[in-house]
């Protein structure tokens, strides 16, 4: 009996080392949400204090680095940057102990089995390639979220810039038609105008003064969207300054003869057809760890048995695939490649698509753009030839805020073809991921880093 126990004890040390060593792991700390830490908390850190100006470029980028898309992409392409390295690890020894108690014969059996499992290349590049694409799809993503925060801060500055402008003209428009108004009224007064007349003038005027207010409205919805594109409340945007104007961040114009080189390289550059590309690649290697799986796999598994005397050695064997649930995952592999490869040919139509509308958009906007400022040199030469034809007592004084009316009508025409203009290039912008100025050719995205963004 002391020769048993003699055997026994080594062996239940061990079982005993082995357990606590595959028990043990790496501490991670605790990190509790926090809901009190919000992107407002995080954005008021980067906007100047204050009622200063804010500067576009550093709005834009402060919107990118805080946008929680683009923390949850970073988490994304975190895990995928730890499944390559999961793939590329070879798997240790396996172990694993047992104690079994029995009420009769023997009292107790101690086990012991060691499993050395063997990854065959081929499943393992598979794995790895899969992996890689992932994490490559992972890291383009991140990028068309930078794309994504700035089309929308650039919108949205565009929109608060013209809802400013637009309040401006109907102060205007108010202020002149108040004037007709007026003057109308004293002309029934001195019995040289029509009632009817000085009617008409008190509704548009009033029509007027609603349009100023829906436009007030506009403004604050726009300040509401740049707000909400940043993640800050509105009160901290709320009646801020933007340097420079949207006029000196986009350019006046694109040349043409660009526009085709462009358009190619967004069919197979764009940041989402690199991630479709990108998933392609991840289905195929998924498909191939399919093939690679049909294969047997082989473990070796010693074990020790010991039950007081006696000591066996068990070896274990392959595991042999069923052919039924293998040809099923065969043909779902194969869906999800060929789902792969019709997700990057949409991608691509989108692109294509996207471009040539914002495209169109900006020529439309440009000939509108002309139409407008025509109609502004049209508009003040009437209003010389009206002033002086007041001066001449040729025409009455009434006839001056008409003239005033239309050159402002003109005003207006041109402010509108440039918001369209301006939201034209924006999506030119996204479409293509180039940032556009008028010192240099099209640039990539500036928060990446120039050897990224060749080709």
């Amino acid at each position: 009996m002391s020769q048993v126990r003699s055997h026994r004890a080594p062996v239940l040390a061990v079982a005993g080392a082995l357990a606590v060593a595959a028990c043990q792991g790496p501490e991670v700390p605790a990190r509790p949400l926090n809901p009190n830490v919000t992107a407002f908390d995080r954005l008021q850190m980067v906007l100047p204090g204050g009622d200063g100006p804010i500067d576009a470029e550093v709005l834009v980028l402060a919107a990118i680095d805080n946008a929680p898309a683009r923390r949850r992409a970073e988490a994304r392409l975190a895990r995928a940057m730890a499944d390559v390295q999961l793939t590329q690890v070879n798997r240790p020894f396996v172990y694993a102990s047992e104690i079994e108690y029995h009420t009769e014969g023997a009292p107790w059996t101690l086990g012991l089995s060691v499993e050395r499992p063997f990854t065959r290349e081929a499943l393992r590049t598979a794995k790895t390639d899969a992996a890689v694409a992932e994490r490559v799809a992972a890291q383009w993503a991140l990028d068309r979220v930078g794309w994504q925060v700035r089309d929308q801060i650039l919108k949205a500055l565009v929109r608060i810039e013209h809802t400013r402008l637009e309040i401006a003209f109907a102060e205007e428009e108010v202020e002149l038609r108040s004037q007709v108004e007026a003057a109308l009224l004293q002309g029934v007064q001195a019995g040289v105008a029509r009632l009817t007349d000085a009617q008409l003038a008190a509704a548009r005027a009033q029509a007027a003064r609603l349009a100023l207010d829906a436009v007030r409205s506009r403004a604050t919805e726009a300040e509401t969207e740049l707000a909400a594109a940043l993640g800050v409340s509105r009160t901290a945007v709320q009646g801020r300054e933007v340097r420079p104007p949207m006029a000196g961040v986009l350019p006046s114009e694109v040349d043409p003869a660009q526009f085709d080189a462009m358009l190619r390289r967004a069919l197979v550059r764009r940041s989402d057809v690199l991630v479709a590309i990108a998933g392609y690649g991840a289905a195929e290697a998924r498909l191939r760890v399919t093939l690679a799986a049909l294969t047997p796999d082989l473990a070796l598994e010693p074990g020790i048995l010991w039950d007081q005397k006696d000591l066996v050695l068990r070896l274990a064997g392959a595991m042999v695939p069923v052919p039924d649930i293998t040809d099923a995952k065969v043909a779902i592999a194969l869906a999800h490649r060929d789902e792969a490869r019709l997700a990057f040919e949409e991608v691509q139509a989108q692109v294509l698509a996207e471009a040539e509308a914002a495209w169109t958009q900006l020529a439309t906007a440009s000939r509108e753009a002309v139409s407008a400022n025509a109609e502004i040199e049209a508009a003040t030469a009437y209003l010389r030839q009206t002033d002086a034809a007041i001066r001449q007592r040729t025409l009455p004084a009434v006839a001056r805020p008409d003239a005033d009316l239309r050159l402002l009508a003109a005003r207006r025409a041109a402010a509108a073809a440039e918001r369209r203009r301006q939201m034209a290039l924006i999506d030119l912008e996204f479409a293509v991921e180039r940032i556009f100025s008028d010192a240099s050719a099209p640039r990539g995205a500036p928060w990446r880093l120039a050897s990224e963004d060749t080709g």
